[in-house]
């Protein structure tokens, strides 16, 4: 009996072994398959109510799709959520609350247009916007909430309830304003401080600002009250953080608190001038400058002084007294009486000139000034030598307008343009000339104005029809050429009368005699034609000023010999 052989063969064996990996491999197709096609079933897109907006959302949430993300996506049709729409009672923006997504749904604020799109659907009233967030600033007592469009609002106790009093995580920063200032400052709990503007603090849910913690103190030296400013919002942190200098105003408005006296005001330096090197100075953080005695030093806690370069300084024949950053080189300013006295009258350096100044001399004068930091000071002929005779600036009129240390002086050689025109009597004069009428009249004087400002062209026929009616030089002795009358400046008046006798009149006698205690002068006085170019007038007054006017009726100087010019045609 012949036996079958039932060995596979060499071909089976090969397609038999093949057939486990086949399997092998659809099982792994099936695997890597099944889950995203199952994850793509899972997925729903979906739009609001209110927008073309698509969302693609899944068990993890719902994420916004780019449109080109909607395109690799097979661009599905999205299906229209279902919506509710509510307002809050402290608000007039209506929210869309569309389901989509998380438990809250997609929640957003609707335009005019968008809330028309959708119907104008009745608004559910609510205290909670849902996904609002609450937090409570460590400056106020109050809830700020945060609603799903990144806004922030301050909660009335009232309407934190109504939103069901639901718990305020601590936020990191507080918001404070001295009492005295409408600044706001915002302080983060790590101790950061800025000042921030109203966008800001209005973006913030314009929380109710706090006073920070205030120490009013003032200087033995000094009535000046300081705000000495912690802004920490930890009570551990003793440090003044800002030294703020009050006025009356400021200090009423901060309620009259009690004020310590202190030797030192946090942020002052120490300094030795060079002016003045054996004298302590602090610097406190106005700028303001007080010599202090070694009493005050002491007091002050006895704190390092660094050497300053600058100091005090003045010329030997001015008062004016500057002080400089640096002896040696321009920079600094001029120093008023009350800066002086506050400063502890410091001893100014005599110096022969004012680094950063110059001489400068005016156009036909003969006198040389020293300019420097706002000031115009006469140097005498031995005061110039001893600066070493320097070369003087000339100095041309602005605008053509002849000006003598601030006052504008029309005579023969200076002539105003015909464009200058004041358009009237200066109302300083006219001031000082009621005061000087209603004077008058209380000694029985009566004063009235009869001739004040001309005009360049009212002047010009003026002054032709006196040469047509006599001559030339008869007419410069009288009457001023075009531009070079007193009467354009609006600075000049005629009184009660244009006649020589005048000056033997009560009133001629009482004005000359009084004009200058309200800042006039007899412009053009007997005896000194050479000088002005000009007949005698006893009715011309021209205003200066009550100082200056003195000074020219004491000295019986005319203003050609004070500014010392020529008047020649």
């Amino acid at each position: 009996m012949t036996t079958t052989d039932r060995r596979p063969t060499e071909g089976r064996r090969r397609r038999s072994a093949r057939r486990p990996m086949l399997v092998l491999l659809l099982t792994a197709l099936l695997v890597a398959v099944l889950p995203t096609a199952s994850a793509s079933a899972a997925t729903r897109y979906v739009s609001p109510p209110w927008s073309g907006a698509i969302y693609a959302e899944d068990e993890a949430g719902a994420t916004h799709l780019t449109f080109q993300q909607w395109q690799a996506a097979g661009q599905p049709a999205p299906e229209r959520a279902g919506a509710r729409y509510v307002k809050t009672s402290w608000s007039p923006v209506v929210w869309g609350v569309a389901d989509i997504g998380g438990p809250d749904g997609l929640v957003q604020p609707l335009t005019a247009a968008q809330y028309a799109t959708v119907g104008h659907p009745a608004v559910e009233v609510v205290g909670h916007a849902p996904g609002s967030q609450y937090v409570r600033h460590p400056s106020s007592p109050q809830v700020v909430v945060l609603l799903p469009d990144g806004s922030r609002r301050q909660l009335t106790d009232a309407q934190w309830r109504e939103a069901g009093s639901p718990a305020a995580a601590d936020a990191d920063r507080g918001y404070y304003k001295a009492p005295w200032s409408a600044a706001i400052h915002e302080v983060t709990r790590a101790g950061a401080v800025r000042q921030i503007g109203f966008a800001e603090w209005a973006a913030a849910g314009t929380p109710t600002p706090a006073a920070p913690r205030i120490t009013y103190a003032r200087t033995s030296w000094s009535d000046r009250v300081w705000g000495l400013i912690t802004w920490s919002t930890d009570p551990a942190v003793t440090t003044v953080h800002q030294s703020a200098p009050l006025t009356w105003e400021e200090y009423v408005a901060a309620g009259r608190p009690g004020v310590g006296v202190v030797g030192h005001i946090p942020g002052s330096s120490y300094v030795a001038y060079t002016s003045e090197p054996s004298a302590v100075y602090a610097i406190t953080p106005d700028g303001a400058r007080h010599r202090l005695t070694a009493a005050q030093h002491a007091a002050a806690g006895n704190p390092a002084v660094t050497p300053h370069p600058g100091g005090w300084v003045s010329v030997p024949w001015a008062p004016d007294i500057f002080f400089l950053n640096d002896l040696g080189a321009p920079g600094g300013q001029a120093v008023d009486a009350a800066s002086w006295a506050a400063a502890g009258y410091p001893a100014p350096r005599s110096v022969t000139s004012i680094p950063g100044g110059e001489f400068v001399q005016y156009q036909f004068s003969s006198l040389i000034y020293h300019h420097a930091y706002g000031r115009s000071m006469r140097v005498p002929y031995a005061g110039w030598v001893a600066a070493g005779g320097p070369s003087p600036r000339i100095v041309t009129h602005p605008n053509g307008v002849p000006t003598f240390e601030g006052h504008v002086v029309p005579n023969k050689s200076f002539a105003l343009p015909a464009w200058f025109d004041p358009g009237g009597i200066h109302p300083t004069v006219s001031a000082s000339f009621a005061a000087m009428q209603a004077d008058a009249a209380r000694s029985g004087i009566s004063l009235r104005i009869v001739s004040g400002y001309r005009s360049y062209s009212y002047q010009a026929g003026l002054y032709q029809r006196r040469v047509v009616s006599s001559s030339v030089a008869e007419a410069d002795r009288y009457v001023a050429r075009p531009g070079h009358s007193e009467h354009q400046t609006g600075l000049a008046l005629d009184i009660n009368s244009t006649s020589p006798s005048f000056a033997g009149t009560p009133e001629g006698r009482w004005l000359a005699a009084n004009a200058h205690r309200f800042g006039f002068v007899i412009r053009y006085p007997a005896g000194k034609e050479h000088v002005t170019g000009f007949a005698y007038e006893p009715w011309h007054v021209r205003y200066l000023d009550p100082a200056l006017a003195t000074h020219l009726y004491v000295n019986g100087l005319t203003v050609e010999e004070y500014f010392a010019i020529p008047s020649r045609y």
